[in-house]
């Protein structure tokens, strides 16, 4: 226990002076960049994705009350904030392996613990799933498209009777509770990245960013499934966002 408790010390630590660097590092850049953005339209991007953060949060509270598990928000913060992390990290296993690791120095029940993250991780995938239909149907893709439909009648199905096999507290009126609040999630932070793309640009399309950070999402969890390689990884997520 005190050797988890350090090693996340450690490794928060390592974290934060790894952004400070490289932020230090460009910092003459960014001050240029800066110069010629509208500092209004940035202060409401910094809005919108603390709002995404705090509804985040929010969520996974919510999630894990199905589990009987009582979440402050404060852990729920750092349960949300690990998961996230892990994601960004070379390998496939941090975002689990980090989120164990500190749920067992909190003493909390590991196995709700991980029927939580994968409800979470479904959703996140199941609310991005309308966005990929409404792409291929654009690009003219109709294979693709008609594909993700079926996985988007499917899907509530076999998570229908997981929860009767794992005896969850899911019925049909709690699961589009949690599907619109991801679809609000998803809208916060598009909005965020549309007041961020404004500040250095006159015009952009409203909805199509939105429909990006869904897409990229998806793109994200098939690129961790596809390749080892992290680097690749994020190139997915640019080329999801140069899609538009």
């Amino acid at each position: 226990m005190k050797f988890l408790k350090s090693f996340l010390s450690i490794f928060s630590i390592l974290l934060f002076i790894f952004m400070v660097y490289f932020a230090f590092k460009d910092i003459e850049k960014i001050k240029e960049i800066l110069k010629f953005s509208n500092k209004f339209y940035l202060l409401l991007s910094a809005i919108f994705f603390l709002a995404f953060n705090l509804f985040s949060i929010y969520i996974v509270k919510f999630i894990y009350h199905f589990f009987s598990l009582e979440l402050s928000f404060k852990r729920a913060f750092y349960i949300s904030f690990i998961s996230i992390l892990g994601r960004y990290l070379p390998g496939r296993f941090w975002t689990f392996t980090l989120l164990l690791a500190f749920s067992k120095t909190l003493n909390l029940d590991l196995k709700k613990i991980t029927k939580g993250a994968i409800l979470n991780q479904f959703f996140l995938i199941f609310s991005a799933i309308p966005t990929l239909c409404f792409y291929f149907l654009e690009v003219k893709n109709y294979l693709l498209s008609f594909t993700f439909l079926i996985s988007f009648i499917v899907l509530p199905i076999v998570l229908h009777f997981l929860s009767l096999k794992y005896e969850i507290k899911l019925n049909l009126l709690v699961f589009f509770k949690i599907f619109f609040m991801f679809i609000i999630l998803w809208i916060l932070v598009g909005l965020s990245l549309f007041f961020f793309i404004l500040s250095f640009s006159k015009s952009i399309n409203l909805f199509y960013t939105i429909l990006i950070f869904p897409i990229a999402y998806n793109i994200g969890i098939l690129s961790n499934i596809t390749s080892r390689d992290w680097r690749k990884r994020r190139s997915y997520d640019i080329y999801a966002i140069e899609i538009f």
